[in-house]
């Protein structure tokens, strides 16, 4: 059997599979990748375009490569960008793009699951250490890396991720409304738009419907029935009372009556961020500044003429 490798005009002979990022006989293509430049795929250059098999390791060059998968997902990765390829997952490196379909994205140690086939979204990593997500149509759900749920992001919304590392994790700290839901004490963070279960030795009766900042561990071997993370509260700060009446209904919740508008009328504070199962989250962009616009990527071509 003769195989072609991308590059110069170099025949080999395969017995049993291609050596050096070749691939094995028969293993079925999980897409295509197209480029107006060149680009490298499992370090060999290539121009134009290449099939793409589970595993794939890609790299944009000056120029932006876009890819069809078979299970009907389209991917824009960005100039500068490396990434691998799974059949199930987008495993990115460095660099950034645009993914939409339902097609999860790992990176930093977090996990970016979108909830439909309609969902689009905006991803990059920044600096060392974070991550960039944004919501451009549909909701996106975050996991860490032991599968905690830490976030959600609706449609419009941009968030920045920062794991922290070190064998004890920094406590969990959420901003919200007190809600019960199924008789069970819950705080709604406004940052990361999850619902928290709290335990602990304080009367969460007392600040039923109100506006708190919390702190604590996040039981991550724990379950709840109607929220995405369990927290043991070590502190509990009130900020605002009332003005939880909104929120409740929305989430099938419940608010002790008279508590449905606010009973003091100063503004609460606007959280920028905050702590989620050891991973640092803070809003960049919101409906009003655009999720797109929060987050940069380069989607068209590098101009190198000097």
């Amino acid at each position: 059997m003769l195989i072609r490798k991308p590059g110069p005009a170099v025949f080999v002979v395969a017995v049993l599979a291609v050596g050096g990022g070749g691939r094995l006989c028969g293993q079925d293509a999980i897409g295509t990748v197209m480029s107006n430049g060149e680009f490298r795929l499992d370090h060999a250059r290539v121009t134009s375009n290449a099939t793409l098999f589970d595993g794939s390791l890609l790299e944009t060059g000056d120029t932006p490569s876009r890819l069809r998968l078979t299970n009907g997902a389209s991917v824009l990765l960005a100039s500068d960008t490396r990434a691998r390829v799974r059949r199930d997952r987008l495993e990115l490196e460095a660099g950034g793009g645009e993914v939409a379909g339902r097609y999860p994205i790992q990176a930093r140690r977090l996990r970016i699951e979108p909830d439909s086939d309609a969902a689009r979204l905006r991803v990059r990593l920044a600096g060392d250490n974070a991550l960039q997500v944004a919501a451009l149509a549909g909701s996106l759900r975050v996991f860490d890396s032991r599968g905690v749920h830490i976030a959600n992001l609706p449609a419009g919304v941009a968030l920045q991720f920062e794991p922290q590392t070190g064998q004890l994790a920094p406590p969990s700290n959420f901003i919200g409304c007190i809600l019960k839901k199924e008789g069970i004490f819950v705080l709604y963070d406004r940052t990361t738009r999850l619902l928290v279960e709290l335990r602990g030795n304080f009367d969460f009766a007392d600040h039923w419907g109100d506006q708190v900042q919390i702190a604590g561990a996040t039981d991550t071997a724990a379950e709840s029935k109607v929220a995405s993370q369990v927290v043991d509260v070590s502190t509990l700060t009130p900020f605002a009372e009332g003005g939880c009446g909104p929120v409740a209904q929305q989430l099938g919740a419940e608010v002790p009556p008279g508590k449905e508008a606010p009973a003091v009328p100063a503004p609460a504070p606007q959280p920028s961020g905050g702590m989620s199962a050891g991973t640092k989250v803070a809003l960049i962009g919101a409906i009003a500044g655009g999720a797109a616009a929060a987050i940069s990527v380069s989607l068209g071509a590098k101009d190198r003429s000097p």
